[in-house]
């Protein structure tokens, strides 16, 4: 009987801190951040939407604001007709309080225009040739909700441009 409670002793909170750890819920916010990086970089429209909550809410560098998926819809849909994006997204804090979460970090982007559509960034022209490239660099923030499925989910997103290297 007393190896058995010993053992139960020793099993459960072993079990539990294995969990927690395999698991923590800031791990899950900046994981949020990568799969987005992703599902932009291949162009996966629905995939990137689908980590938005419903009244999410992309706040632009220029100050515009876009609410809701439909709005988010075309405004990433222009971005993704007019360039092939390779974004890198790079951490620097994220922290988890209840039900909302938030992740903040650096990023570069490179961006293959294709020639087909107005770019969203200022490109100094109205279409850049196809295959002519841009490299931008910023901040971003990302604030996450929990939702009642207890999946996370963007609620507010927003980014700011660095200007380039002064030459």
């Amino acid at each position: 009987m007393k190896s058995r409670i010993l053992t139960a002793l020793l099993v459960v909170p072993a079990a539990f801190l294995f969990l927690s750890a395999a698991r923590t819920p800031s791990t899950d916010v900046t994981a949020i951040t990568q799969q987005w990086a992703r599902a932009w970089n291949a162009k996966q429209l629905d995939a990137t939407l689908d980590l938005y909550a419903p009244d999410a809410a992309f706040l632009t560098a220029e100050g515009g604001r876009y609410s809701g998926h439909p709005a988010i819809r075309k405004l990433f849909q222009q971005g993704l007709d007019s360039a092939d994006p390779s974004i890198m997204l790079h951490t620097l804090s994220s922290s988890v309080s209840s039900d909302l979460a938030y992740d903040s970090g650096e990023f570069t982007e490179v961006l293959t225009f294709t020639g087909k559509a107005q770019p969203l960034v200022d490109a100094g022209s109205n279409t850049p040739p196809a295959g002519s490239k841009l490299s931008v660099q910023g901040y971003y923030l990302m604030v996450l909700r929990r939702q009642p499925d207890g999946q996370w989910r963007i609620a507010q997103h927003m980014w700011s441009f660095t200007p380039p290297a002064a030459k």
